[in-house]
């Protein structure tokens, strides 16, 4: 069959047409793979270190307020002297550029004292504890109204929220930053520990990890802004009468764009 100058010039047109398309499309990746490989040289990426943790008492042989938390095993017969409690996270920055206006927010889950709270009113104890709940604080009292709790209501708001101005990346710095967690949720805890071996009723409870979630905001230097969840549970390994021990659980969750 023979075609005619028209059929070649119609070919011709597409041909050149298919070439255009293949063309814009190779073009299309190349540029879109450029973007993302540029992207990647200043984005950051702010991770969140699990440990271990050792917890001892001002009361040397009985677990009780107030607490320390360490990061070693201090020797036999180590006594606290530890005013309140205080425990930090490392957070890095494993990215290849500096992360900006970080924003840390503790996201504390409300079950955690109700339940807490049920289980306490049923443990026989003299110097047992009570959580008072008021609108933006929490409060740990004894019934007894001893003098060894740390005193004044536990900011809620005040320890949850936290800012940095930047975080450089472990390529040029690899100093962490430490991030205190707020102290009312180690008082809670605490009182999981000192209480779990009671024989009450949902004793279950008291020995379920305890956990909370640390949302983390920020932005990389094209001020794209950026957003983490991490899912932190506490896992008791066990306790003694003059320590307890266990781990700092740290899983990141996915966060749908």
């Amino acid at each position: 069959m023979c075609l005619t100058l028209t059929d070649l010039a119609s070919l011709c047109t597409a041909l050149s047409a298919g070439a255009t398309a293949v063309y814009t499309f190779i073009t299309y990746r190349t540029l879109k793979e450029i973007e993302n490989q540029r992207e990647t040289t200043y984005k950051p990426e702010i991770i969140v270190e699990g440990c271990h943790f050792y917890l001892y008492s001002t009361k040397g042989k009985k677990l009780d307020f107030p607490t320390e938390y360490s990061l070693v095993r201090k020797p036999k017969g180590y006594i606290s002297d530890a005013k309140y409690s205080e425990f930090s996270f490392k957070i890095y920055n494993i990215g290849f550029a500096s992360a900006k206006n970080i924003q840390f927010e503790f996201l504390p889950k409300s079950e955690e004292i109700v339940r807490l709270n049920h289980c306490l009113q049923f443990i026989e104890s003299k110097n047992k504890v009570q959580i008072i709940q008021h609108n933006d604080s929490i409060e740990f009292k004894r019934f007894d109204d001893s003098s060894d709790l740390p005193k004044g209501n536990h900011s809620i708001s005040g320890q949850n929220s936290r800012t940095l101005n930047h975080l450089l990346p472990v390529n040029i710095d690899n100093k962490p930053f430490n991030i205190y967690i707020p102290t009312y949720l180690l008082l809670m805890h605490s009182l999981k520990i000192f209480y779990s071996s009671n024989p009450i009723k949902n004793t279950d409870i008291l020995r379920s990890p305890f956990t909370f979630i640390l949302n983390i905001k920020y932005q990389d230097i094209g001020n794209k802004m950026h957003e983490k969840n991490f899912n932190i549970m506490i896992n008791d390994f066990g306790s003694s009468q003059e320590l307890a021990f266990g781990e700092f659980v740290v899983n990141e969750q996915f966060i749908s764009s």
